[in-house]
Parts: structure tokens; sequence; C-alpha cells
């Protein structure tokens, strides 16, 4: 077997497990768990510098 037709053939194996309906699910968990922007569910809550502080929406600062 040549590497051009083991080439072809693996893109092919990745087109048939990509269309499978699990796949996307899986996309979107890896993305998360890698912290990738691509994740759907990042939080677009503010960090505050320092340690121990967190964000108030209420009052938009700090504490």
């Amino acid at each position: 077997m040549t590497p051009k037709f083991l080439i072809y053939l693996t893109l092919v194996a990745m087109l048939v497990v990509f269309s499978a309906p699990a796949a996307e699910g899986t996309f979107i968990l890896l993305a998360c768990l890698a912290r990738s922007p691509f994740c759907p569910f990042r939080s677009t809550t503010p960090i505050c510098p320092g340690t121990g502080s967190t964000y108030s929406p209420i009052t938009r600062e700090c504490a």
C-alpha cells in the first residue's frame, strides 16, 4: 500500500466518523475540556484581578 492510499483511507474514515450525530457532541465536549474558544458554554463573566475576589453582576465590581 502506498502512503497516499493510507492518507485517503484515513480521510474517508474521518469523514464517516464525523458524519455521525454523536461526533458534534464529542467535538463540543473536547473543545470545552480544552478551554477552546469554540466551546459554546464559555462564560462571559469578567475575571477579577487578584485571588479570592468574585465579580458581582449587580454592583458591577469585584468584591
